[in-house]
């Protein structure tokens, strides 16, 4: 249902809790990119694997062993297979087990997190509340804006709806959020208008010209039609 669900979608992940597994493949954004969003507060952790189940798969012992002879002198000049090499390896391991464990643990934090862009933003837990109050309005007035977009233009590819949206609506976007203005607000309805035109036009210019010329005498009559072309004509030369 999160996949294709319509309004937008926030998860928050609070003091303490930890997302992993198969609960984090359910509610990761990137299953509808559009409409979800993930927080985290400032000691929440996630990850799809747990710290052990990392070490396991990228920091085995072999590569323990690496480790321990790049940083441990007398591990280093021992022999390879020697009962004392083996001693000291039974001796260490288990410090280098719990160091890798607790590496692996640290990108489970919410800065790392953030830094891979798997959630939003940090939200504190005592600011949390406001913040999504916030940030609710805001997407609410995004997704409005988005819609009719869309609904004005839905030739317009995603990247090109982004693009737009970033260069033309930040300005009115706060207002709508703070309910000052409407979505017929003039720096809103000007821009719609445009992008039917644009689209109405790339309409009329895929389809052929009978097509054209049919419609056009559903519309008008063959005497209004010769005026019109008329009128055009003078215009152009005039120019």
């Amino acid at each position: 249902a999160l996949r294709t669900y319509k309004q937008p979608v926030f998860v928050y992940l609070p003091c303490g809790a930890e997302l992993r597994g198969g609960a984090w493949v359910v509610i990761d954004p990137t299953i509808n990119p559009d409409m979800m969003r993930m927080y985290a507060s400032e000691n929440a952790k996630g990850n799809v694997l747990e710290p052990e189940g990392i070490v396991e798969i990228k920091f085995r012992k072999p590569d323990l062993l690496k480790a321990m002879k790049r940083n441990d002198s007398t591990y280093a000049g021992m022999e390879e297979g020697s009962a004392a090499a083996r001693a000291r390896e039974k001796e260490l391991l288990p410090i280098y087990t719990q160091i890798a464990v607790h590496f692996a643990a640290l990108h489970d934090t919410p800065g790392v997190m953030k830094k891979k862009q798997v959630i939003s933003d940090i939200v504190p837990w005592a600011q949390s509340r406001a913040y999504f109050y916030s940030v609710l309005r805001v997407r609410l007035a995004e997704v409005a804006v988005q819609r009719m977009i869309v609904e004005s233009c839905p030739s317009m590819g995603a990247p090109q709806r982004a693009a737009l949206f970033e260069a033309h609506f930040q300005e009115v976007l706060p207002d709508l959020a703070a309910g000052t203005c409407t979505l017929q607000d003039h720096r809103i309805v000007s821009i719609i208008n445009k992008l039917k035109h644009q689209h109405d036009v790339e309409q009329v210019a895929s389809m052929p010209v009978d097509a054209v010329l049919t419609g056009l005498l559903k519309e008008h009559s063959f005497d209004e039609l010769i005026a019109i072309l008329s009128v055009k004509s003078v215009n152009a030369n005039n120019t």
